[in-house]
């Protein structure tokens, strides 16, 4: 057991395999984390991301990072590097990783591609001494150095803000570029549930991190409950009006009769901001002749007056 002052290192690997897994999976692509790198022990803390189809399609490509999005290798093995600034050891290992990945599954060059991935920006100078000179997307770097051209660099921190680098960048050392990643979570809307529960509890855990030392092991499980208890705690916190704010016309009418619809409203309420379609849409024929039916206005002839 860990004492109260002894900090905890978080496999921040495994956490990047997470969300990747979460992201790449809906679209065949599969995702491991410490491969099997040859026949026998040790595993590399190492990520795997093996295409199913035959290159990367549009729905794949809108998920992955530059640099990878652009290889054509259907394994691209991930060295992540997270507390740890790049060295020669980290490239020395990554260029063993694709040698003994390649060689087990007698694969070709072409078949595997091997990136080390930065969340610290390394100097230019130390960049410069390997080979590495940045390619036409920013935070993509290649190196013309023997052996150390078969590994590929991301540093996270200089990648673009394009929505398809998020999923990387929020692991990114400077403050600014992770919030601006978290951002663009935020905005969107159409991402499965768990992705955002996920990243939920992941912007909360890099925040602590970065204010305390932990004294207990993060794994992806923590991560994920504490991002539904984060969620379960805003909604218990939330009002009405703030539930529903984001919420479309068809969303809010959702599962409601008519007469829950329009309870409570005044005739202009009613239609205050919705056309037409926007209510009548989620109706039977049947409820709508009965509402006119009790609303229709009585005849003369129904109020016992002469014609």
């Amino acid at each position: 057991m860990n004492r109260p002052d002894e900090p905890v290192s978080i496999a921040w690997h495994q956490l990047l395999g997470k969300l990747l897994e979460l992201t790449l999976t809906p679209v065949d692509i599969q995702v491991e984390t410490e491969v099997q790198i040859t026949a026998q022990p040790p595993k590399a803390d190492i990520l795997l991301l093996r295409r199913k189809t035959a290159r990367w399609t549009e729905a794949q490509r809108n998920l992955l990072p530059d640099g990878i999005r652009e290889s054509r290798a259907a394994h691209q093995l991930l060295e992540f590097k997270y507390s740890e600034s790049v060295s020669e050891e980290a490239l020395a290992q990554a260029v063993a990783y694709e040698y003994f990945y390649r060689t087990a599954r007698q694969l070709s060059a072409k078949d595997v591609q091997v990136w080390l991935i930065s969340s610290k920006t390394p100097r230019r100078s130390r960049l410069q001494a390997w080979g590495y000179a940045e390619t036409e997307w920013p935070g993509v770097y290649h190196s013309s150095a023997v052996l150390v051209d078969r590994v590929g660099l991301l540093v996270l921190n200089q990648l673009s803000p394009a929505f398809y680098n998020s999923f990387v960048k929020i692991f990114a050392s400077r403050q600014e570029e992770q919030e601006t990643a978290f951002r663009r979570f935020n905005q969107l809307d159409n991402l499965e549930s768990q992705i955002q529960t996920f990243v939920r509890g992941l912007r909360r855990i890099v925040r602590v991190e970065e204010e305390n030392p932990m004294t207990i092991t993060i794994t992806p499980e923590y991560v994920m409950r504490l991002g539904e208890d984060i969620k379960r705690i805003v909604l218990e916190m939330s009002t009405p009006e703030e539930l529903t704010a984001h919420l479309t016309p068809e969303e809010r009418l959702a599962g409601l009769k008519l007469e829950q619809r329009l309870a409570g409203l005044k005739l202009e309420e009613r239609v205050a901001g919705l056309a037409a379609d926007d209510l009548l849409s989620h109706l039977s024929f049947e409820e709508i002749e009965a509402y006119l039916e009790e609303h229709r206005p009585k005849s003369e002839a129904d109020n016992g007056k002469p014609a």
